[in-house]
């Protein structure tokens, strides 16, 4: 449902929850916006408790700037990992 939303109305209600599942879906049908959008509020999610999970999402749906983000907080919190 929340696809159509964005579709028809070109925004979504509660990304911040829904960023993770409807990534997956903006790779697939080709939604560049709301792909740009779910990558973009998952990169102000990230921490060490759940960067590893990010950064498998972000190479099965080949989203750029959420990988690299995930790999840069890698890299700048090695003590955590």
């Amino acid at each position: 449902f929340e696809i159509l939303r964005f579709i028809y109305a070109g925004k979504l209600q509660n990304i911040d929850k829904l960023a993770d599942a409807l990534l997956p879906a903006a790779d697939k049908y080709c939604l560049e916006r709301l792909k740009i959008q779910c990558e973009e509020t998952l990169c102000t999610t990230i921490d060490k408790d759940n960067v590893a999970d990010i950064l498998i999402l972000a190479d099965l749906h080949s989203a750029a700037q959420l990988r690299q983000q995930s790999i840069d907080f890698i890299n700048t919190h090695p003590q955590g990992m």
